[in-house]
């Protein structure tokens, strides 16, 4: 294994780990807004959801009041019925 690593151009794999390093951040980085952006429509409703239309135009306004509400609901009553789970799949598919 040694003689093939010092054969290898150590440069490229150096590159190669950067940048899966990178994209892993990225990704680590996008889950975190896309939880405080979950957080935040919870704690805050129709407010935090206007706010997010601007920056998301292309999300179902009607489909993401809808699972607010649940969560909402489930906070409210303490009760997971999973509408937190629900509205943070939603969030994460309309910022692909």
């Amino acid at each position: 294994i040694g003689k093939k690593i010092r054969a290898e151009d150590t440069d490229a794999i150096k590159k190669a780990i950067e940048n899966i390093q990178m994209d892993n951040a990225l990704q680590v980085n996008k889950f975190h807004d896309i939880e405080q952006w979950r957080d935040k429509l919870i704690a805050e409703g129709d407010d935090a959801l206007q706010e997010y239309m601007t920056q998301f135009p292309q999300a179902d306004r009607q489909q993401l009041r809808q699972l607010i509400r649940k969560a909402q609901h489930d906070v409210k009553t303490g009760k997971n019925t999973g509408g937190a789970l629900e509205l943070f799949r939603c969030l994460r598919e309309v910022t692909k």
